[in-house]
């Protein structure tokens, strides 16, 4: 079940100045990333009293805009309720599977370019992910475990809209072992991504074989739901390894 929440109900509008990014819900608010975060997780906390059960709040960017020298998100919030593992028709998943990815041209954190070229050879997992995403962050520990094992055989790379400054300034309070590749706005919105986390695995000729949400939450013996250990994840790669 999902319930998609407008922020313009639920906050004061607020000016922020001298930001790299701002984050709106009517195109006149304004917040930075410390207040659109703090709004992220008392909704979070709100949602689950009311509902009963643990929820997932995640903040939605329905739009981009470059105005300046500042990147302007229109915004709302998605809340849903933390589901056990539901398998999905890759099929049905955005026209992508097996065709080439679209072709890219982005940044990394250093500025060198990277292309889909470079990826060919090897399979790769792309991970679609932002700063204020709540299940793109939960996932990251099962996403660096699966660097250790198959760093040598798989490319990770992870892709955002967000600069470069944004992403340093996270990693510098949390791991994700991935290769980042930043400022993606127009290739995010040519995807027809407007959710995330999105994970891709591509074949080591580029051909995408599943678009995936984030690894699936499952069951725990109390009854209680918590993330996987990316089980499924593993037999992806596993099964591109072999062909």
């Amino acid at each position: 079940m999902k319930i998609l929440i407008l922020l313009i109900c639920l906050l004061p509008c607020s000016i922020v100045h001298a930001q790299n990014e701002y984050y709106t819900t009517d195109g006149k608010n304004r917040m930075d990333f410390e207040e659109i975060e703090d709004i992220r997780l008392g909704l979070k906390d709100k949602m689950a009293k009311v509902m009963k059960q643990p929820m997932d709040v995640t903040l939605v960017i329905d739009e981009s805009t470059t105005f300046g020298d500042s990147i302007i998100h229109m915004v709302t919030l998605d809340a849903s309720i933390k589901k056990e593992v539901e398998t999905v028709d890759p099929s049905e998943q955005f026209g992508l599977e097996g065709k080439e990815l679209p072709k890219f041209e982005l940044q990394d954190l250093e500025g060198n370019k990277v292309d889909l070229t470079d990826l060919k050879g090897k399979p790769s997992l792309i991970n679609f992910w932002f700063t204020g995403c709540a299940p793109c962050i939960e996932e990251m520990p099962i996403l660096n475990n699966l660097v250790s094992q198959y760093k040598e055989k798989v490319n990770f790379i992870a892709i955002t809209f967000e600069s470069s400054s944004r992403v340093n300034r996270f990693l510098e309070r949390k791991q994700f072992d991935f290769l980042h590749l930043v400022d993606a706005q127009a290739y995010i919105k040519e995807l027809g991504f407007n959710e995330f986390p999105k994970n891709i695995f591509l074949d080591k000729h580029g051909i995408v074989t599943s678009v995936n949400a984030g690894i699936p939450y499952q069951k725990t013996e109390s009854g209680s739901l918590e993330i996987s250990e990316g089980q499924e994840f593993i037999q992806i790669i596993n099964d591109l390894l072999i062909k």
